[in-house]
């Protein structure tokens, strides 16, 4: 909790929002088309984790991304964004378990369902747009060879209790020099940053997980004592100054989502203000230029 009067939590603000320049992850450079279409196995035969892909973007760029239904994956919203305007649902390819032994066919885009907000490349300067940095896109066809990881709803303290009960923490990405393959990062966990406004704890995380450009919409999974993944946010960027990363938490979009069903969501994407009217933050200047966007391509 934040106490004390008004003009000093807005002045405290502000100096935080100073504080954060948190680099997008971004999107690895053009990649080699996946290999060509494959039989999916049965779903029982496919670890889970084959549900996180690589993302290729309008063949320029590539993300990462995890599917959450047969027919829907989620990604950062920065992805889509190798163009002036969002890229076309249809030059999204998903390639789920790519580099893996046991290889899923890959789905195309089909619809935007639902984006955070205008999140760009470059520089997350304030977090309010790690918030917002998230993407649902609806695919075809429908991935069948492995079972989709469902969003999970834990609060960040939640999440930290159950980590000190014998919960581990399990990120991984299509990252720059892994871009072939999924590749786990190295051991990490949610930490505190205390630049980041109380109000925002559960609606974002942060860890000291060390991600690449690629890394975007890449997986925070909480997997418990008896080794089921829980869902717990994607990967937005991070910050080289501090070795810290930043992350959307999945809990508000799946509350959201819980309310609209995503077959009565209309054809346009949503805005933020509809989709995650739930969140309210302060109006405030943008930070200042630092020189430093390690997110851009």
């Amino acid at each position: 909790m934040i106490v004390g009067n008004k003009q000093a939590i807005a002045g405290w603000y502000r100096a935080a929002v100073v504080a954060l320049a948190v680099s997008l992850a971004g999107c690895a450079a053009p990649v080699a088309p996946a290999p060509g279409p494959v039989s999916p196995p049965p779903a029982a035969a496919a670890p889970w984790t084959a549900a996180i892909g690589r993302l290729d973007v309008a063949g320029a760029a590539s993300c990462t991304a995890v599917l959450v239904k047969a027919t829907l994956i989620l990604t950062a919203a920065h992805c889509l964004h190798q163009n002036p305007t969002v890229s076309p649902p249809a030059s999204l390819r998903f390639n789920p378990n790519l580099g893996a032994a046991l290889a899923l066919p890959p789905a195309q885009g089909q619809r935007l369902v639902a984006l955070g907000g205008d999140v760009r490349e470059g520089h997350l300067a304030r977090p309010e747009q790690i918030m917002k940095d998230w993407a649902l896109i609806e695919i075809a066809p429908a991935v069948t060879g492995v079972a989709p990881l469902p969003l999970a709803s834990l609060s960040t303290d939640e999440a930290v209790s159950r980590l000190a009960h014998g919960g581990t923490l399990f990120t991984a990405g299509y990252g720059q020099g892994w871009m072939k393959r999924l590749e786990q990062h190295s051991a990490c966990g949610i930490v505190e940053d205390p630049h980041i406004f109380a109000s925002y704890r559960n609606r974002l995380l942060v860890t000291n997980c060390i991600i690449r450009i690629g890394d975007s919409g890449g997986p925070i999974i909480l997997m418990d004592s008896g080794g089921k993944p829980r869902f717990l946010g994607i990967f937005a960027g991070f910050d080289t100054r501090r070795g810290l990363s930043y992350a959307v938490a999945t809990g508000p979009i799946l509350r959201r989502l819980a309310q609209t069903p995503v077959s009565a969501l209309p054809a346009s994407p949503l805005p933020l203000a509809i989709l995650s009217a739930d969140v309210s933050v302060a109006s405030v200047g943008p930070a200042p230029w630092d020189g430093q966007q390690h997110g851009r391509d």
